[in-house]
């Protein structure tokens, strides 16, 4: 599976599981603000998980482990929780690929123009290099990303 294949995978041709927590490594931590993951611990609780995590079988028949792709909050709350499983997309790709996919969920949720969106564009810029893709995929335009750079 690639990233810039520019396909859509249907619902109904997604593989979704209970994945042991054990099991699953984190790809790309990033740090978090300890009153929303409180927050999302007690949401997790009282509601359940409302969007499942999403893991890269690509290690798990020779080591083991599922890498974890997208949804470290939700897996470490499923952790503090004591939870055993947890709901996952399952998706086969390189690592490229999939940490691309992880720093593009971690930035969605920042407004550009900020000094920690600039940082986690050089950090996906120095972990695929792929900078044109970068700037398309994230809605930026290149002289801005080059500009917060400096």
């Amino acid at each position: 599976m690639s990233m810039f294949t520019n396909q859509i995978v249907p619902m109904a041709d997604r593989k979704y599981k209970l994945i042991p927590v054990e099991s699953i490594r984190v790809l790309n931590s990033r740090n978090r603000d300890k009153l929303q993951f409180d927050d999302n611990i007690r949401s997790i609780e009282s509601i359940g998980l409302l969007k499942p995590i999403v893991v890269n079988e690509r290690k798990f028949a020779a080591e083991g482990f599922y890498e974890l792709v997208c949804g470290e909050g939700r897996f470490l709350a499923h952790k503090s929780l004591k939870r055993e499983k947890i709901p996952a997309e399952v998706i086969n790709c390189d690592q490229q690929t999939a940490l691309l996919f992880s720093l593009v969920e971690n930035i969605a949720r920042v407004t550009p123009n900020t000094m920690w969106f600039a940082r986690e564009m050089k950090r996906m810029k120095d972990c695929v290099r792929i900078s044109v893709k970068v700037a398309t995929d994230s809605g930026s335009r290149l002289p801005l990303i080059g500009a917060q750079r400096r």
